[in-house]
């Protein structure tokens, strides 16, 4: 479908007024998004600084920096939601601080998002800035793509390392049930 027709159809939607708040559907995929990147990282953990640097064509970069670059993202998200950075900041150019240091920062990240997807007011809108412009974007939006960048680059750290072979835990929604005990055999 052409990108016109797909912003035809949408544009001949109803607008959908969300009656069901934010934290019913938004917290599980949040806790997801904590177990997911808590998961991987421990999966890491025995990975070598030259698997660490290893890379495909078609994903972020190397499994090292897409770990640093998503973590770093999600407390970019948190500081437009909130105001505030989370501390102490972590920026994907930065060297390599470990496992550890990374599990600390996904756990704080982790719950900090999920808070914020309790408490942020349907319909709140931020001003924020990007590529030199002002937008204003509802905070929802927001919260979306912090669930989708973080989805996609595990899929790129996924994907490399499964490409040189090293085998990696699946981080599907059934996986999370089934670890949680959400999902049940009868």
């Amino acid at each position: 479908m052409r990108v016109t027709a797909v912003r035809e159809a949408v544009s001949r939607s109803p607008r959908r007024s969300y009656t069901v708040p934010m934290a019913n559907a938004l917290t599980p995929l949040f806790e997801h998004n904590l177990w997911a990147n808590l998961r991987l990282l421990e999966a890491c953990r025995p990975l070598t600084e030259a698997q660490r640097a290893l890379s495909i064509s078609g994903v972020y970069g190397t499994v090292g920096k897409t770990f640093m670059h998503y973590l770093s993202g999600e407390q970019g998200y948190i500081r437009r939601l909130s105001g505030e950075p989370p501390q102490p900041p972590l920026h994907g150019g930065d060297p390599w601080p470990g496992i550890d240091t990374l599990l600390g920062h996904a756990r704080q990240s982790g719950l900090e998002l999920m808070r914020l997807a309790e408490t942020v007011p349907p319909g709140q809108v931020l001003r924020l800035e990007w590529d030199g412009a002002w937008h204003e974007v509802e905070a929802q939006v927001v919260l979306v793509e912090a669930i989708n960048h973080a989805t996609e680059h595990r899929a790129h750290v996924v994907t490399t390392l499964s490409a040189h072979g090293i085998a990696m835990p699946e981080l599907d929604g059934w996986s999370w049930g089934e670890d949680t005990g959400a999902v049940r055999a009868v």
